[in-house]
């Protein structure tokens, strides 16, 4: 059977050959001086000389640890780093940070933290790798790509975080720190221009309010943009970007040891982007129409309705922390609501009779508490403890089907989870090198299913019958957490580290019973994941420093899509995915050989293998006459969940064993380089970020990737001496223009891809004071 593939760029990065042969590898943080922020927050510690490489602390054991002495991969990204790199939203993580891939499929954002990732878009399956903006967990999917107008700096935390973070960091946990309220007035205003009429304005200011006591900031940020597709149909609105968020922050210093916060935001994200595609190689069903439209080229589109993505987000937290006498106490809670309404093609052409389309309204509301104590050090011991509550509700309201004009299928589902839990880590220093960790979290979490699926219409929020319960189930877990490190010279820490995830079972939000049946949806199992890791953090001078790790998964009950025809209508399911082993190695370093340039590199191993998987649900094109495997195709897609020994009519088993994990490149690398330099007219600064990845799987059959390639961007700015605080920058993205798979939408009816962006070119003037 023919793999389909989109190839790319060959072209291998220079330095990358060099350090290929290095030892095992991993994680290393970009060091870049951060914004002032309050004891919560991870800034460099204690000034540098203009030479010098800033030092990192971050919270990733939730206390402020410099980064050479956390016994877990991490790699930190600042908002210097960000602006370099030209960078408005997460999906540009891919590129910077080794190991981590952010797909952007049919609207959902998946991200694959070293080959840790899942399809599953369905209510109520959040995604295996925690995502967390200033402290509170995001839990929607559809909500997951969001605008930085503010941000302080992003901390990937890599293998499974279940001590700390608890539920569903299976595979690790993204934080975004936003900037906090300053004791100074501080501001920045951005507009941005660059191709297809992209247009991005961005501004920040805080200051005082109240003496010393209360501190407030307040961001905006707004962008709208044309889409980079082309329509070679009738008549069909291309959607672009139409994205807004503004988000408010009050500090305010009660007493000397306790502080209190809180934080609002609304906004909207809009980017039909995702939704817009094309058939792979021009798998879909609509070959089969007569005068169908079937697209085929990158960036080529077609379709009888316009894809549309728009996805409503508001909400708020408060944080009290408190310096008492046994350590900071701190109390967060938090409420989130977002809403994406999705318009999904499920043939990628146009259909003279009217096509077939998803039409998807997702209100999603959730609370959040959590009550934590870091104590001081008592002596050689120190801990961390707390207790956190969850609650959450996502829905279809509902999930229309269309074909041909009229809706065919009404699904209404709303899954629930009320989840508690308690943790702990404790921390012994042995002797003045040797330290050991050992943790634990208990999780229990309670899942309710609700919701019918009607033959027929209807679109008020709530369906026909009701919201009827159809099942409930709970699960517990308990994730353990064992670290030793240890100091072998004064600016260098070895580490290994024992760490397990978990991620709870759910309900298939797709199964629920079709009135009036009163038959229970299928539920799916909890996954695990073991982490055994071996790393070194080392900062042997001031301008150099360098993190590399080893790593091995045991990755069991992995919870992946599927998908079915229901009385001719496709429909998405969940599975699970058997076992998996996934092994492999990072390194990231950085070097300041004179004060003007600066050099980073970061390169990630890695080998998936799907050890058991015998009833995978396998997209593969149609033949023309399926009971002759040598007969042409006709370009049809079609599905089956099997018992790991059938053989469809192409030849191709439903058991995957032995195949490669989607989203699991084998080895990627990025290098990024900055020279700045004071002049007598002004400051300039030229930055150049190079980023390779090898082939990438979007399915476990690894019949459909993306080809290797190399991507280059570059940009160069100017702060005049007359004006210190305006900069003038210019950019481009993609030079070497790949066509690259932003994300692959495997379903019965179509495999469908959407592009990410193609050659750019902007520019931005900026003022800050």
């Amino acid at each position: 059977m023919k793999r389909h593939s989109v190839s790319g760029r060959n072209e291998l990065l220079v330095s990358a050959a060099a350090l290929i042969g290095c030892v095992s590898i991993t994680n290393f943080a970009h060091a870049q001086s951060a914004q002032p922020s309050s004891r919560s927050a991870a800034v460099p510690s204690g000034g540098t000389s203009e030479g010098d490489l800033a030092e990192i602390v971050v919270t990733a054991q939730k206390r402020n640890e410099k980064i050479q002495e956390v016994p877990i991969s991490i790699t930190v990204v600042t908002a210097g780093d960000l602006d370099r790199a030209g960078v408005t939203n997460n999906l540009d993580l891919t590129q910077m940070v080794p190991g981590v891939k952010i797909d952007r499929v049919a609207g959902f954002t998946n991200p694959s933290i070293r080959g840790v990732s899942t399809f599953i878009n369905l209510p109520g399956a959040d995604p295996n790798i925690a995502t967390y903006i200033d402290g509170i967990y995001q839990s929607n999917p559809a909500a997951g790509t969001f605008d930085l107008p503010d941000v302080q700096r992003i901390e990937v935390d890599k293998g499974p975080q279940g001590t700390l973070f608890g539920r569903n960091a299976t595979g690790g946990a993204i934080q975004v720190f936003t900037l906090d309220p300053s004791d100074k007035l501080t501001g920045h205003l951005g507009f941005t221009y660059a191709s297809f009429n992209d247009k991005t304005v961005k501004a920040y200011v805080a200051g005082p309010i109240i003496g010393d006591k209360v501190f407030g900031s307040i961001s905006g940020f707004e962008e709208k943009a044309d889409s980079y597709y082309r329509n070679i149909g009738p008549y069909m609105q291309l959607n672009g970007i139409s994205s807004h968020i503004i988000r408010a922050k009050l500090l305010v210093k009660v007493t000397d040891d306790l502080t209190l916060s809180f934080i609002g935001f609304g906004g909207q994200h809009s980017n039909a982007n995702g939704q817009l595609g094309n058939p792979l190689d021009g798998i879909s069903r609509a070959q089969t129409i007569p005068g169908a439209i079937v697209p085929t080229t990158p960036y080529d589109v077609a379709g009888n309705v316009a894809p549309e993505q728009r996805t409503i987000l508001n909400g708020g937290s408060g944080k009290a922390e408190y310096d008492s006498g046994i350590g900071i106490v701190t109390l967060t809670t938090s409420y989130n609501y977002t809403n994406a309404h999705l318009v999904l093609p499920t043939f990628a052409a146009y259909v003279p009779a009217g096509g077939q389309y998803y039409h998807q309204n997702s209100p999603n509301q959730t609370y959040q508490t959590e009550l934590d104590l870091v104590s001081p050090k008592y002596g050689p011991f120190s801990y961390v403890t707390g207790v956190a509550y969850y609650n959450d509700s996502q829905t279809f309201d509902p999930l229309n089907v269309t074909f041909n004009g009229p809706t065919v299928v009404s699904i209404y589902s709303k899954q629930t989870s009320h989840a508690y839990s308690a943790f702990g880590e404790a921390t012994y220093q042995f002797t003045d090198d040797l330290s050991a960790i050992l943790g634990a979290r208990y999780n229990h979490e309670t899942r309710g299913v609700y919701g019918n699926l009607y033959f027929g219409g209807f679109f008020t929020p709530t369906p026909p019958n009701g919201w009827v319960q159809d099942g409930a189930k709970t699960f517990v877990g308990v994730t353990p957490r064992f670290s030793l490190r240890d100091k072998i010279s004064a600016n260098t820490n070895v580490y290994f580290t024992y760490s397990q995830g978990f991620k709870s079972g759910l309900f298939n939000a797709s199964a629920v019973p079709v009135t009036p049946s009163t038959k229970a949806p299928e539920l799916v199992e909890p996954e695990k994941l073991d982490s055994y890791e071996i790393g070194i953090k080392s900062a042997p001078a001031s301008w150099y420093s360098f993190s590399a790790a080893t790593f091995l998964y045991k990755y069991k009950n992995q919870q992946e899509a599927s998908g079915r025809l229901v009385n001719g209508v496709p429909l998405a399911f969940d599975q699970n995915a058997g076992k998996s082993t996934l092994y492999g190695a990072d390194l990231e370093g950085k070097v300041k050989p004179v004060p003007e340039l600066t050099l980073s590199l970061g390169i990630a191993l890695l080998h998936s293998r799907i050890d058991e998987f015998r009833n995978a649900t396998i997209n593969y094109p149609a033949l023309r006459d399926p009971t002759n495997p040598n007969s042409p195709r006709d370009n049809g897609t079609t599905s089956t969940v099997c018992d790991g020994v059938t053989v469809n009519p192409n030849g191709i088993k439903c058991d995957v064993t032995g195949n490669q994990l989607p989203r699991s490149p084998k080895w990627t690398a990025n290098f990024s380089g900055t020279y700045a330099k004071e002049f007598a007219i002004g400051n300039a600064s030229l930055t150049a970020n190079i980023f390779h990845t090898a082939r990438a799987y979007y399915d476990y059959g690894n019949l459909y990737s993306q080809g290797q390639y190399t991507d280059v961007g570059v940009q160069a700015s100017f702060q005049p001496a007359a004006i210190p605080h305006l900069t003038l920058t210019a950019f481009g993205k993609n030079l070497t223009n790949n066509t690259v798979i932003l994300g692959l939408f495997p379903q019965v009816t179509a495999v469908i891809a959407s592009w990410a962006p193609p050659r750019t070119f902007g520019g931005t003037v900026s003022y800050d004071f």
